[in-house]
């Protein structure tokens, strides 16, 4: 029901169909955003050194990583590219390149991703065909080359993903704004502002493609993601335009995409918090909470209203507060419907089945009512890893997050200069969600590094891209990634 609620408003926000929602959104991203790019010498190991052993694994059926000359000569190459690197840059229009004792800044004014990986590619596949001239030789050099060439990647880093350009996008959709400002791209998007009819159309059109009946009107059901979709982006702290100040080139330019370069094994989707998957079912989620939770009351509620101010938000918030590592455990809110207790499990009523089946026309059974708590527990028991092997994630955790920490540190985020911070995190509990998911607790030393944190700290100090959760959850997602496939959470205690 609710995913045919957002593929409505996503139909509403294009000229015509597409599949992937999120790929579109990646190159509006690409064609308006600019994009700074943070490259270190680990970036390119990291890169190289997976590329290859990705595609020469593939040229002789085994693992070149084995011979630890093999690896000494990585090295080299990564040394080399680094040294390299801002020679062989062409810059584009507007772009820029500052190359500093540890790392090398790069500017674009819009995405050009070729020109970024290519210096890799003229500085590191000569020095890699010489060095392994037996192996790699006509058609394998060619099937190497091109295995290695397609896993080099553009990274994000932080919040600017395609999930929260294609959220942004659904915001100005729902909103009533134009969906992409004059002379921006691609054209498969709305360069115009979208009637609530057309949304209602949609919705209801996917609804009958999915076979679905509701109980509520179309009205409803668009009120219901536009709600959604606004309060996620507030929440979330992505810059957005608000009604009252329509989209333009100096807005446009105030958004800049961070990133960097690596392998397609370090960008998986589902990997980020802020990624289009993860966005979108907990969209999905919230939709179907705000309508069956609360229907009656629904329609009555505006878009601008805050998060906190109906029980349904508060189910919300601490999704999304799961997602982005935030933490929620303290949040009181006071509703003449459901309690909130102190306690770390939550014991409302939202989100748990009704013990009266909510009948939909057609007959259907409402999502929230098919679920018991009985077999909620049995999902639990069959999605959650074994606890020592949770353990073993928390040592694994916590012998390497100090280095990854360290070695993601750097602008705009926090920089390193002492070690302090990087050496202080540390992962103190690994739980699983009521749904199976790991959730990885971690702390740091607040005293003084949560001057930095968004909520806590206080300005100048405290933004969006100092926050130090934002660089230990990516630490901890490349390190989980040996360990953990599939979505799981991470908090700050």
């Amino acid at each position: 029901m609710s995913k045919a609620i957002v593929d409505g408003i996503i139909r509403s926000s294009l000229n015509r169909n597409v599949k992937r929602f999120d790929l579109v959104a990646r190159r509006y991203s690409a064609r308006n955003r600019p994009h700074q790019f943070r490259l270190t010498e680990e970036d390119f190991k990291n890169t190289i050194v997976k590329n290859f052993s990705a595609s020469m694994s593939k040229v002789i059926n085994g693992n070149p990583l084995e011979n630890p000359k093999v690896k000494k000569f990585l090295d080299k190459v990564s040394r080399r590219v680094f040294q390299k690197y801002a020679s062989k840059y062409v810059p584009g229009s507007g772009d820029t390149i500052n190359v500093y004792s540890t790392y090398i800044l790069v500017y674009q004014p819009r995405l050009r991703e070729k020109k970024l990986k290519q210096p890799i590619f003229d500085i590191a596949l000569p020095l890699l065909r010489r060095g392994f001239s037996k192996i790699l030789t006509g058609e394998k050099a060619e099937r190497f080359e091109k295995g290695f060439t397609r896993r080099t990647q553009f990274l994000h880093v932080g919040k600017e993903t395609a999930g929260v350009e294609a959220l942004r996008l659904l915001g100005n959709t729902t909103s009533g704004q134009s969906v992409r400002g004059e002379g921006e791209g691609p054209k498969s998007i709305r360069a115009s502002s979208v009637d609530p009819k057309t949304i209602d159309k949609n919705i209801d059109k996917k609804l009958k493609e999915a076979g679905t009946a509701i109980n509520v009107s179309t009205k409803q059901a668009r009120e219901a993601g536009t709600n959604v979709i606004i309060d996620m982006l507030r929440r979330l702290e992505i810059e957005w335009n608000s009604k009252e100040k329509q989209l333009s080139n100096d807005y446009n330019k105030n958004i800049t995409v961070f990133g960097t370069v690596g392998s397609s094994t370090d960008n998986r989707p589902g990997s980020e918090s802020f990624d289009w998957i993860n966005l979108r079912a907990q969209m999905e989620e919230e939709i179907a909470k705000s309508l069956f939770n609360d229907s009656e009351d629904f329609a009555n509620k505006a878009a601008s209203m805050s998060p906190v101010e109906k029980v349904s938000r508060l189910a919300t918030n601490q999704i999304i507060d799961a997602v982005v590592g935030s933490q929620g455990k303290n949040l009181k809110v006071k509703t003449k419907r459901e309690k909130v207790p102190k306690a770390k499990r939550d014991k409302s009523n939202v989100g748990k089945p009704n013990k009266n089946n909510t009948r939909l026309s057609g007959g259907a059974i409402a999502v929230g009512a098919l679920s018991t708590q009985k077999a909620g527990n049995q999902a639990t028991k069959k999605n959650s890893p074994p606890r020592q092997s949770l353990l073993e994630l928390q040592a694994l955790l916590n012998s390497k997050l100090p280095d990854a920490v360290r070695r993601n540190m750097g602008p705009p985020g926090l920089t390193n200069i002492t070690g302090k911070f990087a050496s202080s995190v540390r992962v103190t509990d690994i739980s699983t969600t009521p749904k199976g998911f790991p959730s990885i607790g971690y702390t740091y030393d607040k005293n003084p590094y949560q001057v930095f944190e968004v909520g806590k700290g206080k300005t100048p100090w405290s933004t969006a891209q100092r926050d130090p959760r934002n660089v230990i959850d990516r630490s901890i997602r490349e390190i989980a990634a040996e360990r953990l496939f599939g979505r799981f959470f991470t908090r700050r205690l």
